[in-house]
């Protein structure tokens, strides 16, 4: 990661002492680098690193629309992705309800796309900005999900036009798993809580775990923070016991890139009641913190909070 941003970022001094093999070739190599933080490089593309302004119109069509992320962010340098019709969707809702979809419309006018929820006859649009590549470290490609002939009958709909819808998803075989991430918001702009201090952090913190109690499971959330420090959301990243390899700065950081956040803050719950953060609690709390700096989004602090009895520790101040 260091190096990459040393490429995007070359020292004209330190360049200049370099030959023009060395220079070009660790360029390149640096460019490899980068491009293995894609989830799925067979859809995103870098543009070898131009400026946006000189990228190329998107070849959009009705089947297919695409996505530029014009910075360089958490999911690797500045790059155009790809979303195609009968992609399968991860949707969070909302912090405890996440559903499964595939799409079957896409709008270029409105930069939307409609996704049909596998659980429901349902059917909702989403802004294309907030649809990420999902990180699948085993498996990136999916096979084509069967069609449920039971539901289908049950819903009254033609057996023919499903026979059809069903043909043409078979015939599909390059899946890309996409993210859509709905932010659970705190509320309007008008007398939302600012985290300008320690103090302030662990009050919020507070409140907000005594409102949403976990006394069976860990569970890790952030709040992202406008350049005011004033609370813009609160999602929460992950269920289960805090380890590194669960939090994945990826999923901690996509939030507050989604919402131009400026800076985050961090809290987990102890369900045993007493807060004292354990030594995995300061590795992701270090984890984070360098990854943000790299990033431009301030880690400001990081509140693990008892469940029952409201304890509370600042990791910062440990």
């Amino acid at each position: 990661m260091q190096r990459q941003l040393e490429f995007w970022n070359d020292d004209e001094k330190e360049t200049s002492k370099r030959t023009h093999l060395e220079v070009k070739n660790a360029q390149a190599e640096t460019k490899r680098e980068a491009k293995g933080l894609f989830t799925n490089p067979d859809r995103q593309c870098d543009f070898d690193g131009d400026p946006h302004e000189k990228w190329p119109q998107p070849a959009n069509t009705r089947n297919s629309i695409f996505v530029d992320r014009i910075r360089n962010d958490i999911d690797g340098p500045a790059h155009r992705f790809e979303i195609r019709r009968h992609d399968f969707v991860e949707v969070f809702v909302d912090k405890d309800n996440l559903r499964y979809g595939h799409i079957v419309g896409i709008s270029q006018k409105k930069q939307e796309v409609r996704v049909a929820f596998d659980d429901a006859n349902e059917e909702i649009w989403f802004d294309i900005a907030c649809i990420f590549p999902a990180i699948n470290e085993t498996e990136r490609k999916q096979k084509p999900r069967s069609l449920d002939w039971k539901h289908v009958s049950e819903n009254g709909d033609s057996i023919c036009l499903q026979q059809e819808i069903a043909k043409r998803i078979s015939r599909q075989t390059d899946y890309t798993s996409l993210k859509i991430v709905s932010v659970v918001r705190v509320g309007s702009m008008k007398g939302r809580p600012k985290l300008t201090s320690t103090s302030e952090a662990q009050a919020f913190f507070k409140k907000y775990w005594k409102d949403n109690p976990s006394p069976d499971q860990e569970k890790f959330a952030i709040a992202t923070l406008d350049t005011k420090h004033a609370v813009q959301s609160v999602v929460v990243i992950t269920q289960g016991t805090l380890d590194a390899s669960l939090v994945h700065p990826r999923e901690v950081f996509k939030p507050a890139i989604i919402e131009g956040a400026s800076a985050i803050c961090l809290s987990h719950n102890h369900p045993s009641g007493d807060p004292t953060p354990s030594r995995e609690d300061h590795e992701v709390t270090r984890r984070l913190t360098e990854i943000g700096t790299l990033i431009g989004i301030t880690v400001l602090d990081h509140i693990v909070v008892g469940d029952g009895t409201l304890e509370s520790v600042s990791i910062r101040e440990c």
